[in-house]
């Protein structure tokens, strides 16, 4: 599922993947005061079966927690997607679930994961909302990498350039000139910005 198979990136998948299971059972089953998982299956990737952590991180952290998960395994078991492979009934959820899942895509190292379950907002802007940026703010900053943490809400509008910022989920948002994006007061994240960025910005 993700473009590089480093064990860096697989350590963000691993975060993702736990909060996205996390949020799958309570957003589906949460009404239930007990809910046993009996099975987890993944798609097979042989450098996640084989990695320190994954196979068994996230159903350990999830036990661990205060909450009414009962996993009744204790790894995740890897099946084909390609069902006259893996001889496996659950192949042909797999090839499903790949269809429909978020859409992932490496850009210079930095992996994006698309999903609805993030504090970042990338859209077009409506005439109304570009012409109340013309008394804000200007920032401008040349290619580079650091990290940040946002104290409040903040909204720009890209004027030029081209940058990703990641979460500390592993959740990610590409933009460049044209963009409204939005970024939720509580946010830590990493700014990667290949083409130096002119935005116009307004907190709170």
């Amino acid at each position: 599922m993700f473009g590089s198979k480093n064990p860096e990136s697989i350590n963000i998948y691993n975060r993702f993947f736990r909060s996205a299971l996390e949020y799958s059972l309570r957003k589906f089953f949460g009404q239930y005061k007990r809910i046993r998982i009996l099975e987890i299956y993944h798609d097979y990737d042989t450098a996640k079966e084989r990695h320190e952590y994954f196979p068994w991180h996230s159903i350990k952290v999830l036990n661990d927690k205060q909450n009414n998960f009962l996993f009744m395994t204790d790894k995740i078991e890897f099946i084909d997607s390609k069902h006259h492979v893996s001889k496996n009934e659950y192949s042909h959820l797999i090839q499903y679930i790949d269809l429909i899942s978020n859409f992932i895509v490496d850009v210079n190292n930095i992996v994006c994961i698309y999903n609805p379950i993030r504090m970042m907002k990338v859209k077009k802007p409506t005439d109304k909302e570009i012409q109340q940026t013309q008394q804000w703010a200007t920032w401008t900053k040349g290619p580079s990498s650091f990290p940040w943490f946002y104290t409040e809400k903040e909204t720009c509008f890209i004027l030029s350039g081209k940058a990703d910022v990641m979460d500390d989920k592993g959740n990610c948002i590409s933009f460049e000139a044209g963009d409204w994006v939005e970024f939720s007061q509580g946010l830590t994240c990493t700014w990667k910005i290949h083409e130096t960025i002119k935005k116009r910005y307004n907190f709170g």
